[in-house]
């Protein structure tokens, strides 16, 4: 109630930011329409294989957003994607099946973003740093993501 636009006796009327306006901490690009378009797509992040405390944190958000459904160690066997079968819907698809090792880090930002299928978008719980980190542990090379899959876990995991 109190963000509402309403406003109380003898005060200002509070205004509404202009259309189109951009916070002092910027704003994220809109996205295309399709994820084939979003290919073109590069991450702002440089050098993340070369900083572990950026791979540490990527193998964490994994944890904690995407291996209830992907799995442990991304194998698509989750617990909650494996309940997905019990309804009739698909299994989400382990990173190393051909659908996904075709995708390019764009892509994949795009798909994480906006969603695909029965996987909800992140763009309002991740920051847009955090969807390019978890883009990035989808392309690495399977040996490489399960060793970092398996050696970091949620915040109170144990």
């Amino acid at each position: 109630m109190h963000y509402n636009q309403s406003y109380k006796a003898q005060e200002p009327p509070r205004l509404a930011p202009p259309v189109g306006s951009v916070p002092i901490t910027g704003a994220e690009l809109p996205l295309p329409d399709f994820r084939a378009e979003a290919a073109a797509l590069t991450s702002p992040l440089t050098a993340i294989d070369a900083d572990a405390s950026l791979l540490e944190h990527a193998g964490v958000l994994y944890h904690i957003n995407c291996s209830a459904c992907h799995g442990n160690l991304s194998g698509g066997d989750g617990p909650v994607g494996l309940l997905f079968n019990d309804y009739g819907a698909p299994q989400p698809p382990a990173f190393t099946s051909d659908r996904i090792t075709a995708l390019n880090e764009g892509e994949v930002f795009w798909s994480v973003t906006t969603g695909f299928g029965l996987m909800p978008p992140f763009k309002n719980l991740l920051k847009p740093e955090e969807r390019w980190l978890l883009a990035h542990l989808v392309t690495m090379p399977s040996e490489q993501r399960e060793e970092l899959l398996g050696r970091t876990k949620a915040p109170g995991y144990k």
